[in-house]
């Protein structure tokens, strides 16, 4: 082959590839363009395009035009009026500088500039080719500034144009560009923008910001964005911008950034922002972000890229992290000033689980709100000097700050707490709550009431009712759960208690102040672990409960929550006390907001607008459906051991599963014995539809179903009672065919029976049918929609594993090890790709999941009863599952090491498959002998385990055929293999095998990594 030398490119290629890195697509042009009518000091813009730009593009301006004299070089390369040496780059503030965007353009289209300048008596017109001027300059008619007319963008360059995207897609990329620069200069300059001869927008000039914000990105954006500025003379640069508030979310993230008027993309300051919106925000919504930050021009680089979209600066990371706080303090203010409505600034609420915010200090506000003159205790005539005004105590500077809810929620395994969840349910108005569900917020009468709409009905509301019930069932919710609301300055409950009885001088019958303080404090223990009421030893109140996010009580009645405490409090009944506590905080929290100012009820009735009825609206009409789901889907019939402290055991308040068993069993004997032989809430039906036998309707007060489902949702009792459940009538009918013996049905409606197998044989087997409600069913479903049938089986024993594993016939000599897999989804999937790929069965060491719990159950999709399932399996007994002696074991993991031979890291003298360490042991539960390995419980023999390194081969090298009986293990994907399981392959001469990763991927899915090496393995063997 002949030498290839190395030749100087031609000008025609330069040219060509110089101008492919500036303008890349039509978007590229326009903005070129619109930079350069803004350095010409234009006050008006126009852009008109045909084709989305691939036709023409048309940018007119009123700017100062281009002199005659430099018409001829204004397309030629390198030509510009904004640079003459290289220092001038470190203090350019103009848009172009480098002179390559015409000449560019010039270089790919056909480009012809119109042009007048003030002093010109006429305009002058020219037509340009690769930076040259065709024809010369004619002498034309025109008005003052520039008009630059782009037409067949790319004709000479048909593989660009074919590799652009659609056009409505570029027309959106241009349209952006336009957007941004109107609403950077909208106070100086109008923009225009033209598709196809049509009006797109129009800006005027002078206008406002936000008002061009509202007419580009929507209407309602306007209203809910808040402005933002910040400098730091230290870092040599000053930022405003207008940004969304928290109540306001889009579906993409808008982001403009100018630096020194420049429109720039900074990848890095964005992510910073993205971050704090993600404290605001639910996931998946976005925000809108306007900045325009001024820089000293000698710590901004400009020169990073040929398309001038992205810069560099000095001090990047300081200059980010202070505008990332500066947005978090607006966006903290602006939730509480547009959802609060009020003046306070004492208090903050955040969204956010996971921040803390400091609170600032400032006037009265309606979370302080006085007292009508009859009751006011600033009007009380005080002689002892021990007596405090309630003003003088709760000044608005002593409120420190609120903390959100934790990330981590604590479960509620509370009975007393599910009864009350189950009495809110039962009393639901189900009209009113459809009312409530369609109804929209038309505006408040007064400080306590307001109006809503609801298909063609007006309904006046009390918010103070309304607020009570709400902040209830919050509570309910929330349950030892609660954020926080701390007091920079303690409050002595002595001093809140008297405050209370000298408004109240007839109250007779009550705690003094001593006592009431010191019933406290003995209590402060649990009131601060569940219900956030914080009580030091000293009798000072240090912080309440926050129930709801961006709402304060009225602090003005704390002495009266104080003095309900201390009296009003059945401390020995759990139910009793929980309930009187929820009731008197609700009770708190929705206390009416009287006497307040013009600007006071403005704030006020912002809180009801956009605080108290959007989350009623939310809340209120849930109740009916998974309300119960939403609150706690994990309820144990057991009191928690710190509570026993607090309250005497009795009946269902009982410290143990079997007393709770006892005391249910003598409530329904007893609610038996008054209703008869049959109870009133239990009816035997005869059934609508054909084939489907007699069932018991439950009522809502029949425990039977309650009892069921409580048992099931605790692993404990679920092993205990060798019983599970399963959904759906495909799962009960293939565990029916399976041979698993069915307990007792639970369904919503006939026809959800329909369908299961061997359906009307199931009365003579002794199977019961209940009918219960479907919000019943909802509220231990773990489904969002429950299939409405959930079946109760007994556990598969080992016995009736043994005989599924017998009668298979066909199968690949396979099992697979699930070792720890703790992930209830992927071990289900481990169990359906093993079903589906026909192996002979799966092993679950101990340590895994629950194989029989509702999500594996469910993940599985029916495999559990087509395949045989080993659970809680222990490594010394792992060698009894393999009948052949000879059996290949491999390992399948990511996380292995290539070695430089395949020699083996363990010597001869450690190996320990050998007689030494067997024992016989009898298996209690089938009766039969089994091996029993006791080095896999020898830390001595496991520690020489720990570094052992075994080869290692692609998954697709290794001959799978040549061993009579394979076992392939699976670890977790966050601890990989145990030390067990390096042990039992390297005793049986093992290895590991890799599936190749790209992409700097590090690991797969367990489930998806034992997939493919098990149908590696069936390929391998349908082709022997």
């Amino acid at each position: 082959m002949s030498e290839k030398r190395i030749k100087k490119l031609n000008e025609e290629v330069i040219k060509q590839i110089s101008a492919g890195e500036v303008i890349q697509r039509p978007v590229n042009c326009v903005k070129e363009l619109i930079e350069n009518s803004l350095d010409a000091g234009s006050t008006s813009i126009q852009v008109t395009l045909k084709r989305s730009g691939f036709d023409l593009i048309k940018v007119k301006d009123d700017g100062c035009g281009i002199a005659k004299h430099d018409l001829l070089s204004v397309c030629e390369r390198f030509s510009t009026s904004k640079l003459e040496k290289i220092d001038d780059l470190s203090n350019i503030e103009t848009y172009g500088f480098r002179g390559e965007a015409l000449f560019s353009i010039s270089c790919v289209a056909n480009i012809t500039i119109l042009t007048k300048t003030k002093d010109d008596d006429i305009g002058y017109q020219v037509e340009y080719r690769n930076g040259k001027s065709i024809n010369g300059i004619k002498p034309l008619a025109a008005n003052n500034g520039t008009i630059i007319t782009i037409e067949n963008l790319f004709q000479n360059n048909p593989l660009r144009l074919n590799c652009l995207k659609s056009e409505n897609t570029e027309f959106n990329y241009i349209a952006d560009v336009v957007m941004k620069y109107a609403i950077h200069c909208s106070n100086s300059i109008a923009f225009s923008l033209r598709k196809n001869d049509e009006f797109v927008f129009n800006t005027n000039l002078g206008s406002q910001t936000v008002t061009n914000i509202d007419l580009l990105y929507g209407t309602n954006i306007g209203k809910n964005v808040t402005s933002i500025c910040c400098k730091n003379d230290d870092l040599k640069f000053s930022m405003t911008g207008i940004i969304s508030k928290p109540n306001f979310v889009c579906k993409k993230f808008n982001f403009i950034l100018f630096i020194n008027d420049r429109l720039v993309e900074c990848s890095v300051l964005k992510k910073c922002i993205e971050n704090v919106y993600l404290n605001f925000l639910s996931k998946g919504m976005h925000p809108f972000v306007y900045l325009s930050m001024k820089i000293l021009p000698e710590n901004v680089d400009v020169n990073v890229h040929p398309s001038k979209n992205e810069v560099r600066y000095l001090n990047e990371d300081e200059i980010n992290a202070e505008i990332s706080n500066c947005i978090t303090t607006k966006l903290t203010s602006a939730n509480m000033h547009s959802l609060l409505g009020s003046s306070i600034q004492d208090f903050t609420s955040l969204r956010t689980p996971k921040s803390k915010t400091n609170l600032s200090q400032t006037n009265e506000s309606p979370s302080s709100t006085k007292k009508s003159p009859s009751k006011n205790p600033s009007k009380i005539l005080r002689t002892d000097p021990r007596h405090r005004t309630i003003e003088e105590m709760i000044s608005q500077k002593n409120i420190a700050n609120s903390t959100g809810k934790n990330n981590f929620r604590r479960v509620v395994r509370l009975y007393s707490i599910h009864c009350l969840k189950r009495n809110v349910e039962r009393s639901i108005d189900f009209d009113l709550q459809k009312l409530l569900k369609d109804s929209q917020f038309i505006g408040c009468v007064d400080n306590g009431t307001f109006i809503i709409q609801s298909n063609d009905k007006l309904i006046l509301v009390n918010c103070e009712i309304l607020s009570k019930e709400l902040f209830y069932q919050l509570y309910l919710e929330e349950f030892m759960n609660f954020g926080s609301i701390t007091l920079k300055k303690p409050l002595s409950i002595q001093q809140l208690y008297d405050i209370y009885l000298i408004k109240f001088k007839d109250e007779k019958k009550v705690l003094d102040s001593k006592l009431a303080t010191k019933l406290l404090v003995h209590k402060r223990e649990m009131l601060s672990d569940y219900f956030a009421l914080d009580i030091d030893a000293n009798g000072d109140l240090l912080g309440l409960p926050l129930i709801l996010d961006g709402y304060l009580p009225n602090f003005n009645v704390l002495p009266d929550l104080i003095f309900n405490l201390a009296n009003n409090v059945n401390w020995k009944s759990e139910q009793e006390c929980f309930d009187s506590l929820g009731r008197m905080l609700s009770k708190f929290y929705a206390y009416p907001r009287n006497d307040l100012t013009p600007s006071e009820c403005e704030s006020w009735k912002k809180t009801i607008e956009f605080v108290i009825y959007p989350k009623a609206k939310k809340l209120l009409t849930e109740s009916g459906t998974d309300y119960h789901q939403k609150l706690e889907p994990q309820i144990d019939p057991i009191i928690e051991p710190r509570l026993s402290e607090h309250f005497k055991a009795r009946g269902r308040d009982a410290t143990s599963d079997e007393q709770f068993e006892n005391d249910t069993t003598k409530k329904n004997k007893s609610t038996a014995k008054k209703a008869g032989a049959v109870n009133k809430k239990e009816k035997e039906l005869h059934p609508k539809i054909d084939g489907v036998p007699q069932y018991i309707k439950l009522g809502e007060d029949n425990d039977e179903y309650i009892k069921t489902m409580i048992h099931l949702r605790s692993k404990k009792m679920r092993v205990k009672q060798d019983i599970m459940a399963l959904e759906g009538k495909r799962l009960i009918s293939d565990a029916i065919e399976a041979g698993l013996r069915l307990k007792a049905i639970f369904f919503s409606i006939e026809e959800n029976l329909v369908g299961i197998k061997r359906l009307s044989e199931l009365p003579q087997l002794g199977v019961k049918l209940y009918k219960v409600f479907y919000k019943d069913i909802k509220l231990y479903s773990p489904h969002v929609t429950p299939p409405g049938v959930i079946g109760i089986f007994e556990r598969p024993s080992p016995k009736l594993i043994s005989e599924m594993h017998a009668k298979r016939t066909h199968h690949l000599p396979l099992t697979l090890i699930a070792d720890n897999i703790r992930d209830p989804g992927n071990l289900g999937t481990l169990i359906r790709a093993s079903a589906a790929a026909g192996i002979d069965k799966v092993i679950c060491t101990k340590g895994c999941v629950d194989v029989w719990e509702s999500k594996v159950i469910r993940s599985g999709c029916g495999a559990h009863f087509r395949i045989p399932i080993y659970s809680n399996i222990e490594w010394p007994l792992m060698s009894n599952y393999f009948q052949d002696q000879i059996i290949g074991v491999y390992i399948a993991d990511s996380n292995v090491h290539e070695e430089s031979d395949n020699s083996r890291s363990v010597s001869d003298q450690l190996l320990t498959s050998n007689l030494s360490h067997w024992q016989i042991k009898v298996n209690e539960e089938t009766g039969e002998r089994m091996k029993y390995d006791e080095s896999f419980e020898d830390m001595n023999i496991l520690e020489k385990y720990k570094n052992v390194i075994l080869k290692t081969k692609p998954y697709t090298d290794v001959d799978y055929s040549q061993s009579k009986s394979l076992a392939l293990i699976i670890g977790s994907e966050a601890s990989g293999s145990s030390i067990e399981a390096l042990k039992f392959c390297y005793d049986y001469s093992g290895c590991k095998v890799k599936i190749p990763l790209e992409c700097g991927v590090e690991s797969l899915n367990s489930a998806v990594a034992a997939s493919i090496i098990m149908y590696e393995i069936k390929r391998q063997f349908n082709k022997e």
